[in-house]
């Protein structure tokens, strides 16, 4: 079977250039290594999941789970403003 040649586009010189240029000139802004794109994806997808599943979760659990959800997540805050404090 032969072998598939891979078509490359041809790219204008002028809006390479364009590009270079600003890739190197941003600014104050840095340029995101990989680690905090992905880290920033990941944050994203994680807050669309959690805006979603909140409420669906909500539907399935019933009065009594929710309630001692609720107040778990509330010692869970408390803990963390004593502790800040340094009462805990």
């Amino acid at each position: 079977m032969p072998k598939r040649v891979k078509k490359t586009e041809q790219v204008d010189p002028n809006q390479w250039a364009k590009q270079l240029v600003e890739r190197t000139t941003m600014g104050d802004e840095r340029p995101l290594d990989f680690k905090e794109q992905l880290s920033a994806y990941m944050r994203e997808l994680g807050r669309k999941g959690g805006r979603k599943s909140g409420k669906t979760r909500r539907q399935w659990l019933s009065k009594d789970d929710r309630i001692r959800v609720a107040s778990e997540a509330a010692k869970a805050r408390w803990a963390k403003v004593r502790k800040k404090k340094g009462k805990g």
